[in-house]
């Protein structure tokens, strides 16, 4: 592990942890994953990633987003377009401002929890 002083803080320095490490991967030939938290303590280090990409073309912390694929870990049981949505913290930091393409996002299906069907499909839909 490295430790190394950045400039902008802890969140600017996770952005160019996670940029590195995804950049390395896909240089590697290898399919890409990013599984992230949500809630407000996050969100600076999404905003931090798309100024990376934005201010880092052809460097080694710029990646090819198209080719990441993002996902959940955790959500919150709330309607869809709720502000404590976390999936909307992940949209409208990172997903949007990204380009990421819908097909490449795996948001948690909290739905079936608020309609009831949550014990009928069994945990993320499946029987």
């Amino acid at each position: 592990m490295r430790v190394q002083r950045v400039e902008g803080g802890f969140h600017q320095a996770c952005a160019v942890a996670l940029a590195g490490a995804l950049r390395e991967a896909q240089q590697r030939g290898r399919e890409v994953s990013l599984a992230l938290s949500g809630g407000s303590t996050v969100r600076p280090v999404f905003d931090a990633l798309v100024a990376l990409a934005a201010d880092s073309p052809g460097a080694e912390v710029s990646v090819d987003w198209g080719r990441v694929l993002i996902g959940q870990v955790d959500e919150r049981v709330v309607p869809v377009g709720h502000p404590d949505r976390n999936a909307a913290t992940l949209v409208e930091h990172l997903v949007a401002p990204l380009g990421i393409a819908e097909d490449r996002v795996r948001l948690l299906p909290v739905e079936a929890a608020l309609d009831g069907k949550w014990l009928e499909q069994g945990a993320f839909g499946v029987a």
